[in-house]
């Protein structure tokens, strides 16, 4: 896995665990949503 897949995957982990909806951990983030919707997919 590169560098940004580990970046993304460690992202999307967090986010689980976060407990927040994914619109509001994208915002805290600064994350675009498309850019959150289409990695959380990938």
């Amino acid at each position: 896995m590169t560098q940004r897949g580990k970046y993304w995957s460690g992202l999307v982990a967090s986010w689980a665990r976060s407990g927040l909806s994914q619109g509001e951990f994208h915002r805290r983030r600064g994350i675009p949503a498309g850019t959150f919707a289409w990695r959380k997919r990938g």
